[in-house]
């Protein structure tokens, strides 16, 4: 997790919950990773890296949203 990440949204447009984990892609392991995953600060989005992928994952839905905020407020105004 060595890059910084974007703004985490503040409220999911889709349920309106407030608690998110961000998303980590490629390979992680080790005991801190896995203490990540089981408290819902990290979810594991895979090895396939798109350029593309979201950044954000609801803990009440699961709704997946882009690695910016504001982006996904423009996306659902759309």
């Amino acid at each position: 997790m060595g890059r910084s990440h974007s703004t985490k949204p503040t409220r999911c447009l889709a349920c309106g919950g407030t608690e998110f984990a961000v998303i980590v892609y490629g390979l992680v392991r080790g005991p801190a990773v896995r203490e990540d995953v089981q408290s819902g600060k990290v979810v594991l989005g895979g090895c396939m890296v798109t350029g593309n992928d979201p950044k954000w994952h609801c803990n009440t839905c699961g709704k997946r949203f882009p690695e910016d905020a504001e982006e996904h407020r423009n996306r659902r105004l759309r």
